[in-house]
């Protein structure tokens, strides 16, 4: 097929037109098409004369294009419209297409907009990503004169309960009220008075009235000529951390030495511990800690390897418990663990052992290796405890019984208990023993469908014959770690 050619000074415009010019029939088939839109798309005028413009369009705007030639068969003109077109690499590039008939021939001018395009979608997620944060966001206009807001998010409605159409125009002066702190006021204006980055801590007020601490970042926008057009603010509504704070800063008091809670902060948490075991029928358990011949080494070796080894002792124990835990000490050598929310009674042995370990590691100062243990007494509580006190009280009697006992070892408050205990430890102790003598038997027990009376599977079961004990049950052993 010959390509169709523009005439006169059409034909010079076909040719050193800077945007892709082509030329098509009724039916969308190229006729001719120009040096740009050969540079562009990476064909050649040969490989496109005579085929379907829908070569090099995307396939999701074949309607777009048929929409169009449509009405320019029936006689009718067409505004321009956006089509995406593939390059001969598989390049996706954005096309605006205006278009005219003359006769038989259609003259197609495209304009290649795709950065345009591009910048505009990102524009479009940009706002997206705003508008969807949690952070309050704002733009003020910094070339007019008082600052006024030009934009504002949604979360800066939510924070504050303005409508954005409501203080467009405004500055955020109106935020501000007499609790707002003058000094941080002068160093949020000097700020932008100096064209820079800020960040601040303010009380502001919504629209109800209530205040609010509102955590701002305030940043410049400069033009290519470096010049602030705009400034961005960024808030953060902090009201909830800053009253968790003074909370804890008002009721937790603090060891000096450790930075542990002291006994007051104890009390505290120890009455809210016995409350929960009553009320969701859990265990609350306390150790009282005694370290072992703590006073030898404070006095012959000075109290500053005396102060060393308890802050190690105190950050050894935060380490070992879980967050909600609590570590106290109450004076000299001795430590008070708090263990709320336990399941069984049972549980506290895991956390005793461990840290009856983990306190007998050697320390080490200034490349001196000590050692010290530890004497643990152990009290619990499900809840029936009318003065919660009481518990440290018996820790306390269980810790000198555990002294009495070696040392670096621990008693339980009742004896009951420390019985229930002690069978455990030993069968603990046995049940290893009977794994290297061999004291298991493995059985076999059918399974039998009790409507056809047929065997339908074997279960195997494990038996321990104690050699002094007899059959020690599975229930007895199978729990045991």
């Amino acid at each position: 097929m010959s390509p169709v050619k523009p005439q006169g000074e059409l034909d010079q415009f076909f040719l050193l037109s800077q945007d892709l010019f082509c030329c098509i029939d009724f039916t969308g088939t190229l006729l001719n098409v120009n040096p740009t839109f050969e540079n562009l798309l990476g064909y050649s005028a040969q490989e496109l004369i005579g085929r379907p413009c829908g070569v090099i369009i995307d396939p999701q705007d074949y309607a777009v294009i048929e929409h169009a030639l449509m009405r320019l068969r029936d006689g009718r003109s067409i505004e321009a419209f956006d089509v995406r077109a593939r390059s001969w690499q598989g390049e996706l590039f954005w096309l605006e297409v205006s278009a005219c008939a003359n006769d038989d021939v259609i003259y197609v001018i495209a304009r290649d907009i795709t950065r345009r395009k591009t910048a505009d979608q990102q524009l479009a997620l940009l706002q997206r990503s705003v508008e969807s944060s949690t952070n309050g966001v704002v733009i003020v206009d910094a070339q007019s004169d008082d600052l006024p807001m030009v934009y504002v998010n949604r979360a800066f409605e939510q924070i504050t309960g303005y409508a954005r159409d409501a203080v467009m125009g405004l500055n955020c002066r109106f935020l501000q009220g007499e609790e707002t702190d003058a000094a941080t006021l002068k160093q949020l204006r000097r700020a932008i008075q100096e064209r820079r980055d800020v960040h601040v801590m303010l009380r502001n007020y919504r629209r109800d009235g209530t205040l609010f601490w509102n955590d701002l970042y305030i940043s410049p926008v400069r033009d290519e000529q470096g010049v602030v057009t705009h400034f961005i603010g960024v808030q953060n509504d902090v009201t909830a951390q800053r009253e968790y704070q003074a909370q804890l800063r008002h009721n937790a008091h603090h060891d000096a030495l450790t930075g542990l809670p002291n006994r007051q902060l104890l009390h505290q948490r120890l009455a809210q511990g016995c409350v929960l075991a009553k009320r969701y029928q859990r265990y609350l358990a306390v150790l009282f800690i005694d370290l072992d011949d703590f006073k030898p080494i404070n006095d012959s070796l000075g109290h500053d390897v005396g102060d060393f080894i308890l802050v190690s002792v105190a950050r050894r124990l935060e380490e070992e418990l879980r967050p909600w835990d609590t570590v106290a000490r109450i004076g000299g050598d001795e430590f008070i663990v708090l263990l709320p929310d336990l399941a069984h009674e049972q549980d506290v042995m895991q956390v005793v052992e461990r840290l009856l370990a983990r306190l007998s590691a050697p320390y080490w100062y200034q490349g001196e290796e000590l050692h010290i243990t530890a004497s643990i007494g152990i009290g619990t509580d499900d809840g029936s405890i009318t003065k919660p006190r009481t518990l440290i009280q018996q820790a306390d009697l269980a810790m000198y019984k555990a002294k009495r006992r070696g040392r670096n070892t621990y008693q339980w408050y009742t004896d009951e208990l420390n019985r229930r205990v002690t069978e455990r430890v030993n069968l603990r102790h046995a049940l290893a023993q009977a794994i290297e003598q061999e004291q298991f038997e493995l059985h076999y027990q059918p399974q039998i469908d009790s409507v056809s009376g047929r065997v339908v599977g074997v279960e195997a079961l494990l038996r321990w014959q104690h050699p002094l004990q007899g059959n020690i049950p599975p229930i007895d052993f199978i729990g045991l770690s």
